[in-house]
């Protein structure tokens, strides 16, 4: 049993080596989780995470959809990397790719077959759910179709359509399936040999 003198002498190197690991403690809780963070090694240099939070006890409601222009051949890009050999060319027009307010990435697909056939499509992609919704449908006048009944479908990533896998793994979204600003997801487009390709 130790004498009082020792206890307390005890009690008090105890104190001592205490003291430190407090200071620590606060400095790590004034810092914030952002400093414990660090950069995204998933972003490329200079891209960001947008800054989009939804309440956690509200359900997902769609905003109101305006059609956009219809695409001119100058604003197309060529989508690369397309699985399968469906023999389909894809282009996005990157004039009217956005993310709108509810968190879905909206854009135009040109898609050609090899025949030179065209489909016109304007669709809107969802990261985190990976699915996906077609609003309108290209016209022989150059115009937008509008489709009022389409549901939201599980994106494919295999068979004739599988571009929208590759928008969702490689383009528009990041690993943690969080839409990329337009910016961001262009410049990943132009330059597809610097992406990171995302194995699922």
């Amino acid at each position: 049993m130790q004498t009082p003198t020792r206890a307390a002498k005890h009690e008090g190197h105890n104190a001592t080596m205490r003291l430190p690991m407090l200071l620590l403690l606060l400095l790590l809780l004034a810092a914030g989780p952002a400093a414990a963070a660090g950069p995204d090694p998933f972003l490329r240099p200079g891209e960001t995470r947008p800054n989009m939070r939804f309440a956690e006890d509200e359900p997902w409601r769609e905003q109101q959809v305006t059609l956009p222009a219809y695409p001119d051949d100058g604003d197309l890009l060529e989508i690369k990397g397309i699985p399968g050999r469906s023999g389909l060319t894809v282009y996005l027009d990157g004039r009217s790719l956005s993310l709108d307010g509810d968190g879905v990435s909206r854009y135009t697909v040109v898609v050609v077959s090899r025949s030179g056939v065209r489909n016109v499509i304007y669709e809107g992609l969802r990261c985190r759910a990976g699915d996906y919704r077609n609003y309108a449908f290209g016209t022989p006048q150059n115009s937008f179709e509008r489709r009022e009944d389409a549901a939201w479908r599980t994106i494919e990533t295999s068979g004739t359509f599988a571009y929208r896998g590759l928008l969702r793994n490689e383009y528009l979204c990041d690993p943690h399936r969080i839409a990329l600003e337009p910016q961001q997801a262009l410049r990943r487009i132009r330059y597809p040999d610097n992406s990171r390709l995302i194995v699922e």
